[in-house]
């Protein structure tokens, strides 16, 4: 079995079993803090972090939490669980893409996570330069981050949640 991840749903083993504690984990209080985040469902929490990550209802409150790279960390681990990780259908493609001496092929990863191929325009690997550019966006955005869609709340602050899927979350999850 895997370690619990936020909100008590079990993680599958990190890099074929090594248990590596990331910075979140080791932290008491930020871990207490997403497993109290990790019990509420995606709706809640949308709510609950649009008034925790801005207390002002203001963009600029982002910048405030971009340094705080346990948080980040851990939010963005805990939305992608939350968006595609809690089903079964995703537990087997974990399991699937864990058995030993397993690499799959480009064509076996398109068909299991049913990606597009040939890639649409928006299938891309998004690089630092576009969660920056999208960041600047959202800050100059004059409606109440509050009201944003929880994506782009999280993107405010840093987590690199735009364009993310299962896909990715398989990835974190198995090291892969």
């Amino acid at each position: 079995g895997g370690a619990a991840g936020a909100g008590g749903a079990a993680k599958p083993p990190a890099r074929g079993g090594a248990a590596e504690a990331t910075e979140h984990e080791a932290d008491p209080e930020l871990v207490g803090m997403l497993t109290a985040l990790g019990a509420l469902g995606l709706r809640e929490l949308d709510v609950v972090l649009g008034e925790m990550l801005f207390p002002n209802g203001q963009a600029e409150d982002a910048k405030l939490w971009r340094a705080n790279l346990g948080l980040i960390e851990g939010l963005r681990s805990l939305y992608l669980r939350k968006r595609f990780g809690e089903t079964p259908e995703y537990q087997a493609k974990v399991a699937t893409t864990l058995a030993p001496d397993y690499l799959p092929t480009r064509e076996e990863v398109i068909a299991l996570f049913g990606l597009k191929h040939p890639a649409p325009a928006d299938w891309r690997r998004a690089g630092q330069t576009d969660h920056l550019k999208r960041q600047e966006e959202l800050d100059a955005l004059t409606t109440s981050p509050r009201t944003w869609p929880i994506e782009d709340k999280l993107e405010a602050v840093g987590c690199g949640v735009w364009g993310r899927g299962e896909f990715n979350l398989c990835c974190e999850d198995t090291g892969r």
